[in-house]
């Protein structure tokens, strides 16, 4: 949904809810010096905006961060979700960060926005975006030019003309695949070429890599693994395949 610009009275509304749930529509009328009739239309008008909620004859103020972060559903599961959490630590404040689209960075930037971290994220990815635009936290930029409604990403030369002009602390990415041979894999769906644009921008990549991307060995060939500095991964994983990972030159992350 797009942003709507709120009249001066309904912000005063969501004002007197804020400072008093209980609240009722006589008390608004008087507060805003309204109609109660004209009162109960904002009132409607504010929840099918998802800006309060109604619930046991109290109001309350949706806060449209949590919301999304409560609402979105992934099929991820725990030993995953240590993995991104352990990734998010990598992070730090003020960084730049390049993420390109998948369910687990998408993940990724939710941890940051629970934890409240300060950075910037350059994607081309809209609900990355879209999980980003409210926060007064993480700021963002979106890598605009031909839109692909089906993944909700941009790609093309207007993308890549933007991408070049920046510099990034790092590109993080959850690979569709591992070939220990080669190097990392992205899904077929996926723009290789910006991935690779956003490889070179970066100082530092960092891989979080689990299960699924180990048993995958099919894709398109993001990069060798000489260009990764940091791989986060599971105990089981790194137990598994120690000495393959141990023959690159990068920084090792278990996540407990």
């Amino acid at each position: 949904m797009k942003n709507i610009e709120l009249s001066l009275r309904q912000k005063k509304i969501l004002d007197a809810i804020k400072n008093n749930p209980d609240i009722k529509v006589d008390k608004i009328s008087e507060i805003t010096n309204t109609a109660p009739a004209t009162v109960r239309r904002d009132l409607n008008k504010l929840s099918q905006l998802n800006y309060i909620e109604k619930s046991y004859g109290k109001l309350s103020i949706i806060n449209p961060i949590e919301k999304r972060i409560i609402e979105a559903q992934y099929d991820i599961n725990e030993e995953q979700l240590a993995l991104i959490k352990k990734t998010e630590t990598q992070i730090h404040s003020g960084n730049v960060i390049l993420l390109s689209y998948s369910k687990f960075n998408c993940k990724l930037v939710d941890e940051l926005l629970i934890n409240d971290k300060f950075a910037t994220i350059v994607t081309n990815s809209l609900d990355i975006f879209d999980r980003t635009k409210d926060s007064d936290k993480l700021h963002n930029i979106l890598l605009a030019g031909l839109y692909n409604k089906d993944t909700k990403t941009f790609s093309g030369t207007t993308t890549y003309s933007i991408l070049s002009t920046l510099r990034a602390d790092c590109f993080i990415m959850h690979p569709s695949g591992i070939d220990f041979d080669l190097g990392f894999l992205a899904s077929p769906t996926d723009d290789l070429q910006l991935i690779q644009y956003m490889i070179n921008v970066a100082r530092k990549v960092i891989l979080y890599i689990d299960e699924s991307c180990i048993k995958k060995t099919s894709g398109l060939l993001v990069s060798e693994f000489n260009l990764v500095n940091t791989v986060v991964t599971t105990k089981k994983i790194y137990e598994e395949y120690k000495q393959e990972l141990d023959l690159y030159d990068f920084n090792i992350i278990i996540a407990d």
